[in-house]
């Protein structure tokens, strides 16, 4: 089975505007879903993942990894469970790595 990567963002989270707009401008190399952690749904995800900072993007249970190539500006989500045939030149490494923390709601 197949699972969509889920992005978690927040409203007034600055890391998360440049992801945001690049998922809005199609600059990334993965079918994503946004997902605000303060609608009910990201409420719920955010109890089940344990997510703890955003922006945050998952697999199915796995957390992945965000980068925002400096070179050509698009979004590169790199998950566990996805096979890489070739290995990431050094130069291509370089990524920016932004999370605000977040609370869970207390009940």
């Amino acid at each position: 089975m197949t699972h969509k990567i889920r992005i978690f963002t927040a409203e007034g989270c600055q890391p998360c505007i440049p992801i945001k707009e690049l998922v809005e401008e199609g600059r990334l190399d993965a079918a994503v879903e946004l997902i605000d952690i303060s609608s009910p749904a990201g409420l719920e995800y955010m109890k089940q993942l344990g997510l703890d900072e955003v922006p945050a993007a998952y697999k199915g249970s796995e957390r992945c990894q965000m980068r925002i190539n400096e070179g050509d500006g698009f979004l590169n989500i790199i998950c566990p469970s996805d096979e890489v045939s070739e290995p990431v030149a050094a130069d291509e490494s370089r990524s920016v790595h932004l999370h605000t923390r977040i609370e869970a709601p207390e009940e």
